[in-house]
């Protein structure tokens, strides 16, 4: 009986640890998308109907957009997307069965469809933040100009 509340002790304790360690990997991330970054919703296609929304952030770098998912315990982000391989292919408004799930009346929310390699996607935001997003894309360096300072 002793040997049984001694397991029992140890099961308990690596629980609230495990616990621990995945609470704290949940704050630091969320602390690390409040106030930085910009609010997406994002969806890989093809996609059925209204279907596949994921909510969470992006972070603009100087040769990157890092996606940080909202539901994600990852400590870094949940998807990376190279400047020099983004490419848009479109501009859309939601659809009235996607603006619920967007979280959003739709007013001010634009959808973009862009392509990272063969991955094609879209990513929905607010129109302010869609020209942000476009003027980020057309402002890279060419391909040309960066391979002659290297």
């Amino acid at each position: 009986m002793h040997v049984l509340m001694i397991i029992a002790v140890i099961i308990l304790l690596t629980c609230v640890v495990i616990a621990g360690v995945v609470l704290a990997i949940g704050v630091r991330r969320l602390s690390r998308m409040r106030g930085v970054g910009t609010a997406v919703a994002l969806r890989d296609l093809p996609a059925r109907g209204d279907h596949g929304w994921r909510h969470g952030v992006i972070c603009y770098g100087d040769e990157s957009i890092e996606y940080y998912r909202l539901r994600d315990i990852r400590p870094g982000p949940s998807q990376i997307y190279g400047r020099q391989t983004l490419e848009p292919h479109g501009r859309r408004m939601p659809s009235i069965a996607e603006r619920p799930l967007l979280g959003h009346d739709g007013a001010d929310l634009v959808i973009l469809e862009l392509t990272s390699g063969p991955q094609t996607f879209e990513v929905a935001l607010e129109s302010g933040a869609a020209t942000a997003m476009q003027s980020w894309l057309e402002s890279r360096p060419s391909g040309r100009r960066q391979r002659r300072t290297r």
